[in-house]
């Protein structure tokens, strides 16, 4: 029962980090988003690039009609990345990439007309799987499988359109007696 408790407390503080360096990336990505976005209506067409005060790259990206268009790379303020998206007229269009503070990939979503849409992976370090989904049109879709560190199942659960659907399957690991 200990061990059962652990696990749920462990599964939890795991996801609360996940949840809270996604959050806060996206929060800082989308602040500086908002920034762009009100300037690109006044550039020219063609490659931008933003630089912190210290002269490191900030962002670079494309502008076509004064919307982003093709490949835009965030970095931090050390010039590590923070993420890589594609955008196609104005919206995200195909995959996106967010990374921790030390350049680490955290997560691969993908995206159509500006929705999430197919596979999302959250990832632990070395590119174990730590939250495997699927989006349709924006909304959790389908099986969403969260993993142990050491790779096995945690959990499954089922959604339509972002609503639960069924029971949750958990798994409880079992650590050998000593």
């Amino acid at each position: 029962r200990q061990m059962c408790i652990r696990d749920r407390y462990m599964r939890g503080l795991l996801s609360a980090a996940i949840f809270c360096l996604l959050s806060f990336q996206s929060y800082a990505q989308s602040s500086n988003l908002k920034k762009i976005l009100l300037q690109l209506d006044t550039m020219a067409d063609g490659p931008v690039r933003g630089h912190f005060k210290n002269n490191v790259l900030a962002f670079s990206g494309e502008v076509a009609s004064g919307k982003m268009s093709g490949q835009w790379i965030f970095w931090n303020g050390q010039g590590v990345i923070k993420s890589n998206s594609l955008y196609e007229n104005g919206k995200k269009e195909g995959l996106e990439y967010l990374y921790d503070k030390q350049g680490r990939t955290l997560s691969e979503s993908n995206f159509s007309l500006g929705l999430l849409e197919g596979t999302y992976i959250e990832y632990y370090e070395l590119l174990r799987p730590a939250l495997v989904g699927y989006y349709a049109t924006g909304k959790k879709d389908s099986v969403w499988t969260e993993y142990f560190p050491s790779g096995g199942i945690s959990y499954k659960q089922q959604f339509k359109s972002n609503l639960q659907h069924g029971p949750v399957s958990y798994t409880h690991l079992t650590l050998p007696t000593i």
